[in-house]
């Protein structure tokens, strides 16, 4: 049982960081805003938080002689408290964009590696860039050798190699760098396509995860201390083989069972050697989402019009549902996303139940350990019984389904189907628990574009909508047209509906035959229309969020609509900026001097000390604040929902 230690920890007050500039993790100054410069702060970071060393032991852009001439490194270790000199440096990290490859003549791993002939005792070195590589120096005669090794030692001289569960440490925002380095290394030296890729990954995070749950040793490892010698990598290769076997078993849902990792001895070990020392069930829902964002993002966009769904925009679409529902119900809703893709609103309600059933448990009981766990076993039999998804792209159904692992379960809920056919059509699973009227939460984003039209002509005869206000049949339609009316169908009387459409729906009109359709069953609670940045740098299609109720009974025609419902009030909202630009860099809010606007923070993490201990941080910080209004619209809408709530 490891030993945790709350403490306290306060960042410098100062509220604004000057335009151009980042904070630095090691000294608190201010330094150049840089893709350089955010992989050495995030590599800073993982030092000090993952493998335990001390801020007062490192320092950023060490001056290193090489001969007649001087470099500076990017992050030095010293020894324990002992003096910045070159005799003390233990280790030297070169941090380079993921541009960058080790075989760069100007930056790439020999430079790391004349830094380490420079420092006499200097035995470790760690170059980060497109890939990871860790160096081992040793001197042979009076020569210096240098040999490739898996991972730099923790502080307290142990290997990185998880030889208990215990050893595992819940990651850092560095993870979101270690998974798009892993997936570019996959693609690099494996060969195929990033698709392919991406699909092998998930196997080896699922094995990763697999580890974790079940295994009463770790068996996700490689030796830190040894060379990549073949012997080595095909010994952790059949241990990862063996490993995913057993998921197979486990998740035969998502898995065939003579499945196997398609991938090369060496670029296995390299991931294993990459993820070993992570616990990613321990690791915190913010860190982890982005993480796996970062992959999912790359291969979830557009061929079949699908767009990964920003989680500010999850985010605002849940928090008002709930709302809407209120607590009690929102714990017992059944939930449906049509067209799940990789499951950002699954996982977004997931984290949404996780922090209602943690303070309830917390209320309860008043022991924050045992509330963790109970919520742990709560959520999970929840959403294996209430969440559902689907979704048409066989490898999006897999990405949702190992998010869902991650982030409490219901994966063995997600379906590989066409939504938009009848529930006769769908395999047996799907077609009994994907019944018509028997949802009370639809949460979608359905692919939308006009290439993509449906003109099976089975499929649009099931449709209202395909002769709604027209005088025969629609020959073809898009896919967000016909969504529409499938959840319609999927819900029950009064259930709620969210649904992200292009703004066509909304306002073009040759589409007002569909707002008639909508308005004669739905009662529309909400409209909040995005800007054209909210799925850039994916697609410029200007979208409006919507927030539906389905009536209790279809109201015959518009001039019955008027008679009933004419006093029906609408929350409307057009927010102009949500958080990053056409090319999805964040924007920074700023004040009237142009200086970055910070918030400050509270988190709690897990990290290890010098000792080699662990010890359990509730740490301040002041973080840049991203200009989106989202998180306003939510607040407008709760004023008015309370104001109307008699209404709904």
């Amino acid at each position: 049982m490891r030993k945790k230690v709350i403490v306290e920890r306060v960042m410098p007050e100062s509220s604004m960081i000057p335009a151009g500039k980042i904070r630095c993790y090691v000294t608190g100054k201010y330094r150049p805003d840089t893709p350089e410069e955010h992989v050495r702060q995030r590599m800073a970071r993982s030092l000090v938080e993952e493998y335990g060393y001390s801020k007062s032991d490192i320092e950023l852009e060490f001056k290193i002689v090489l001969g007649s001439s001087s470099k500076r490194a990017d992050i030095v270790v010293f020894s324990a408290g002992a003096n910045h000199t070159a005799e003390n440096i233990v280790i030297i990290v070169e941090a380079k964009k993921d541009s960058i490859k080790p075989t760069n003549k100007d930056n790439g791993i020999e430079q790391l590696k004349s830094y380490l002939s420079a420092s006499p005792n200097c035995r470790y070195g760690l170059w980060v860039g497109s890939e990871i590589k860790a160096i081992a120096k040793e001197n042979k005669n009076g020569l210096i050798h240098f040999n490739d090794a898996i991972d730099i030692p923790f502080a307290d001289g142990r290997p990185a190699t998880a030889n208990k569960f215990s050893d595992l440490v819940p990651a850092t925002d560095v993870l979101k760098d270690v998974f798009k380095r892993c997936h570019n290394y996959i693609s690099a030296n494996q060969g195929g396509s990033k698709e392919a890729a991406f699909h092998e990954f998930l196997k080896i995070i699922f094995c990763k995860v697999f580890d974790e749950k079940y295994s009463k040793t770790p068996q996700f490892y490689i030796n830190t201390f040894s060379t990549r010698t073949t012997k080595e990598m095909r010994t952790v290769d059949a241990r990862i083989q063996a490993l995913f076997k057993n998921v197979c078993d486990e998740y035969g849902y998502i898995f065939g069972k003579e499945e196997k990792i398609d991938l090369k001895s060496e670029v296995i070990s390299y991931i294993v050697g990459e993820l070993q020392k992570y616990s990613l069930l321990e690791t915190d829902y913010d860190y982890k989402g982005q993480a796996y964002e970062e992959i999912v993002g790359n291969n979830s966009r557009g061929e079949r019009g699908e767009f990964f769904t920003p989680r500010n925009l999850c985010q605002l679409a849940v928090n008002m549902c709930r709302l809407i529902l209120g607590d009690d119900e929102f714990v017992k809703v059944r939930l449906l996303d049509p067209s799940c893709g990789t499951g950002g609103f699954l996982k977004t309600y997931i984290h949404a139940l996780g922090d209602l059933i943690y303070n309830i448990e917390l209320d309860k009981w008043h022991d924050a350990v045992k509330a963790k766990a109970n919520k742990k076993d709560i959520v999970k039999a929840i959403c294996d019984k209430n969440v559902f998804g689907i979704d048409f792209n066989p490898v999006l159904v897999r990405a949702a389904q190992m998010n869902l692992v991650m982030h409490g379960d219901g994966s063995s809920n997600i379906y590989h189907e066409n939504s938009l056919k009848s529930n006769g059509e769908y395999g047996d699973d799907a077609r009994k628990n994907l019944k018509d009227a028997s949802f009370d939460l639809i949460l979608s984003n359905p692919p939308f574009g006009e290439d993509l039209s449906i003109d099976d002509s089975h499929i649009l005869d099931q449709y209202e909508l395909s002769s709604f206000e027209y005088s025969g049949k629609r020959g073809y339609m898009a896919p967000q047209e016909l969504f529409i009316e499938r959840s319609y169908r999927f819900l029950k009387p009064n259930g709620l509906y969210a649904i992200v459409t292009p703004d066509n729906i909304v306002s073009n009109p040759s589409y007002r035959y569909i707002r008639h359709w909508i308005l004669l069953r739905f009662r529309i609670i909400a409209s909040v229309s995005l800007p054209t940045e909210m799925f850039q740098p994916s697609t410029g299609t200007q979208t409006t969020l919507l927030i539906l109720k389905k009536r209790a009974q279809i109201i015959n025609s518009l001039e019955e609509l008027r008679v009933l419902c004419g006093e029906e009030h609408v929350f409307l909202s057009i927010p102009h900026k949500i958080g990053h630009d056409l090319r999805g860099n964040m924007i920074p809010l700023r004040d009237e001097d142009g200086n970055i606007c910070t918030k400050v923070t509270q988190k709690k993490r897990t990290v290890r000390d010098p000792e080699g201990g662990w010890k359990e941080e509730i740490i301040e910080l002041q973080e840049p604040i991203a200009y989106d209004m989202l998180p306003q619209v939510f607040e407008d809408f709760k004023v008015w929902f309370n104001k109307y709530r008699n209404e709904l």
